[in-house]
């Protein structure tokens, strides 16, 4: 009889389990966007901040944010499970104990490496509709540990490649002792509003009550620094990922990215969920985006243009950005929820 772990092993769920579709580096502007780390280290760092810094990788997955305090830290998501370790032990070198890791939401390269943190016992923070959608995502986190050897074999060229492909084969072997509760958060949040107080500083989580990206998006604002982590609810200079089963609504996400913007002023460092660090300008660009494809779609609709004619489209606020492979996915998804058939 076949095991869960052989079904695994051999099935489709393998690649589904190690990215988002589009979630590898892009070519823009001759430059290549996150393609690794300093002399030292595997991720590539960058301070943004009076003890913040970020990592902005396409090829590893979501952005990730750690804060740093006098004796204490946080971080704000955990990338995949092959390169958690990795994660972790940097994370440890740039600041004090982590207090707290925060997921912006549960997709899989936001929360996948979420098994490393929880057996390190640091405590996981989320947004109380997570658990549900963790729960329902075995199959891609089980995915990201047993493809976990060939997901990094994509960074043989970085810093520490040889320890992260160990670390990634140690939890392979770990594989039929793990289990969904092992990504699900410690500590969910009872309403849309929650503060994490952490070495002198604190964070500011917040829902914003309705779908979004998916229907547990949750920023991180940091007052002191005025800085604010947006998860995937902003996509800079990327088409968004639109997933139907994660609750994603567009005309509600433009509501969202409104809040958003009111908690920024004209110096707030915005980090976007992928894509380049920038102003609050990225969360603006966004909006726009979002409003100009609802403009699109439902003037196709009220047309009578078929869908598969519109979802072939491409429309001029659409224009050179990255993750053109999701572009049909973004208009299909509009294009369902605007007709009633999402």
């Amino acid at each position: 009889m076949m095991t869960r772990r052989d079904a695994i092993l051999t099935g489709a769920g393998l690649a589904a389990g190690l990215m988002l579709p589009g979630s590898r580096a892009i070519a823009r502007g001759g430059a290549l966007w996150g393609v690794g780390g300093d002399d030292a280290s595997f991720f590539p760092w960058e301070r943004v901040a009076e003890g913040v810094h970020a990592v902005v990788d396409f090829q590893t997955g979501g952005n990730v944010m750690l804060v740093s305090g006098n004796d204490g830290a946080i971080l704000i998501d955990t990338k995949f499970p092959a390169i958690a370790r990795a994660l972790l032990r940097e994370a440890g070198e740039r600041g004090p104990k982590l207090r707290y890791v925060v997921n912006t939401h549960h997709h899989g390269d936001h929360t996948g490496g979420n098994v490393v943190f929880q057996s390190a016992g640091v405590p996981i923070v989320a947004h109380k509709n997570t658990e549900a959608r963790i729960a329902g995502n075995w199959q891609a986190y089980a995915g990201g540990v047993t493809g976990g050897a060939r997901f990094v074999g994509q960074f043989a060229d970085r810093a520490t490649a040889g320890q992260v492909l160990d670390e990634a084969g140690e939890l392979m072997t770990t594989f039929e002792t793990l289990e969904a509760d092992d990504w699900m958060p410690d500590d969910v949040m009872s309403g849309n509003e929650r503060e994490l107080a952490f070495g002198g500083r604190a964070a500011e989580l917040t829902h914003f009550g309705m779908a979004a990206h998916t229907d547990n998006d949750v920023v991180v604002h940091l007052r002191d620094a005025n800085v604010l982590h947006t998860g995937d609810l902003v996509f800079s200079g990327l088409h968004p990922y639109f997933d139907p089963s994660a609750g994603v609504k567009a005309r509600s996400w433009v509501k969202v990215l409104v809040k958003a913007r009111a908690l920024c002023d004209d110096d707030t460092v915005v980090i976007p969920g992928h894509g380049p660090v920038g102003g609050a300008s990225i969360i603006d660009d966004q909006r726009v985006y979002l409003e100009k494809l609802i403009e699109a779609v439902q003037k196709d609709i009220d047309a009578g243009v078929p869908k598969e004619d519109t979802v072939a489209k491409t429309f001029g606020f659409m224009d050179g950005l990255g993750f053109e492979q999701i572009r049909e996915r973004a208009i299909g998804a509009v294009h369902d929820e605007l007709s009633g058939a999402g």
